[in-house]
C-alpha cells in the first residue's frame, strides 16, 4: 500500500542516493588529480550517477514497497556503489587501482559475516583467492608470449573480488556476459583496448534493478 510516509521515505532516499552518488565520485576525481591523471568529463560524472541513482531507487522500491529483506536491499547497493568509482576511472584512464579493487573484495567478505548472506566467508575467501590465482596465471602467460596484457591486471583483481560478492559459478556467469559485450564492442569499434568495469557494473547494475541478489543465479 502506497502511504506518504513511504513516498517521504523514497524522497529522502533519492536525496541521499544522490549525495552519495557525488561523493564516490569525488573519489574518484581525487585519485585522477593525485596521479596526474586526465579529468572526468561531465557526460562521464552523470551518465554513471544516473545510471547508479536509478537502479537503487529500484532497488529501495522492492524492499519499501514490496517488503524485500533489507540485507538484500543494502548488499545490492553497496554493490553497485563500488562501481561508480571503477567505471569512471576505467572509462577515463583504464586504471583498476587497487585500493578500490581490495575495497571492494573486503566489503564483499564482510556481507558474508551479516545476516542472510549468499555463500559463507570461508567459500568467498577460497573462491576469490582461486579466481584470482587462475586469472593472473593467465594474465602472466598472455604477457609473456605477445608482450603485452590480454587481460589487465585490475580486472583480475576486479574479477576475483566478485568471487567475494557472489558464488564462483554465478560470479564467473557474471564476468564472461561482461567480457562478451567487451569483446563486441571491441569488434564494432576495432579498439582492442576498452574499459571492463563499465561493462560488468552495467550487467550488475541491469540484474540489480531487476532481481534480488538470491534470483540473480535463476536470471542467469
Amino acid at each position: 500500500m502506497i502511504t506518504v510516509s513511504k513516498i517521504v521515505l523514497m524522497i529522502i532516499c533519492t536525496a541521499g542516493l544522490a549525495i552519495s552518488a557525488l561523493l564516490l565520485v569525488r573519489q574518484a576525481q581525487a585519485f585522477l588529480l593525485e596521479h596526474s591523471g586526465p579529468a572526468l568529463t561531465r557526460l562521464q560524472i552523470w551518465s554513471v550517477t544516473t545510471i547508479f541513482t536509478c537502479c537503487s531507487l529500484l532497488i529501495l522500491t522492492r524492499m519499501i514497497f514490496f517488503s524485500t529483506a533489507w540485507e538484500d536491499t543494502g548488499r545490492a547497493i553497496t554493490l553497485l556503489a563500488w562501481g561508480i568509482p571503477m567505471t569512471l576511472l576505467d572509462i577515463r584512464n583504464y586504471w583498476l587501482p587497487l585500493r578500490f579493487t581490495s575495497g571492494f573484495w573486503l566489503t564483499g567478505l564482510l556481507f558474508t559475516l551479516l545476516p542472510a548472506p549468499l555463500l559463507p566467508l570461508t567459500e568467498a575467501l577460497v573462491g576469490s583467492i582461486t579466481m584470482f590465482l587462475a586469472l593472473y596465471i593467465l594474465h602472466f602467460i598472455a604477457k609473456n608470449l605477445r608482450g603485452e596484457e590480454g587481460i589487465g591486471l585490475g580486472d583480475v583483481h576486479l574479477i576475483a573480488a566478485l568471487c567475494a560478492w557472489f558464488p564462483w559459478q554465478i560470479a564467473s556467469l557474471l564476468s564472461g556476459s561482461a567480457f562478451f559485450l567487451f569483446a563486441i564492442t571491441a569488434l564494432i569499434t576495432r579498439k582492442m583496448a576498452q574499459p571492463y568495469a563499465p561493462w560488468l557494473f552495467g550487467v550488475l547494475a541491469v540484474l540489480s534493478g531487476c532481481f534480488t541478489h538470491l534470483k540473480i543465479g535463476d536470471a542467469l
